[in-house]
């Protein structure tokens, strides 16, 4: 019975050290993170330095004229919002908050597990992070986390993209209804 643990916790010992192993080996080219690191500097230069200095232009440079956007207000299933759909949902933003900020701001790029397919593409970057703002009428603080799943195409613009946030939170906190 001895010999038959042994070996048991033996199996179990090796195989938690080839998992290990597995996950600190990413197998990830330098062509795949540089291209990783290009769309980041393309979100964080594009969206949120075009938040920051409400430019509306800024944000708008790092997608394609072809995007197709699923808002965080749209329905299940419905279809995408347009570039020009964008658009006027960041110029809204831009023309009734002020001091708009991204921070503790994570990224992740492809996906070696997914429902749909394998990938490891660094075209795929997931982001997540916390918008803090100042709505201009109420001067009520905001501030909410966020997701968004950029598709970048092969020259660095962004041709599908995802963003989801709790947009009744956000309407609760100007209203100073919104408990913490």
């Amino acid at each position: 019975m001895k010999n038959i643990i042994t070996i048991i916790v033996a199996i179990l010992f090796m195989s938690c050290n080839n998992t290990a192993t597995i996950i600190n080996d990413s197998g990830v080219s330098e062509e795949q993170k540089a291209i990783f690191e290009r769309n980041v500097n393309t979100f964080k230069n594009g969206i949120v330095k075009g938040f920051k200095e409400e430019n509306v232009g800024v944000s708008m440079e790092m997608f394609a004229d072809s995007l197709k956007w699923n808002n965080p207000e749209g329905i299940l299933g419905g279809e995408p919002k347009s570039y020009q759909d964008l658009k006027d949902v960041l110029t809204f933003y831009m023309e009734n908050f002020d001091n708009i900020t991204f921070k503790d701001d994570v990224y992740f790029g492809g996906s070696l597990y997914s429902s749909n397919e394998l990938s490891d593409s660094p075209n795929a970057v997931r982001v997540f992070g916390n918008w803090n703002t100042v709505h201009t009428e109420s001067q009520a603080k905001i501030e909410h986390k966020w997701m968004g799943i950029l598709w970048f195409n092969e020259d660095g613009k962004v041709y599908q993209f995802s963003d989801f946030f709790d947009v009744s939170g956000l309407a609760l906190q100007i209203e100073g209804t919104y408990k913490r």
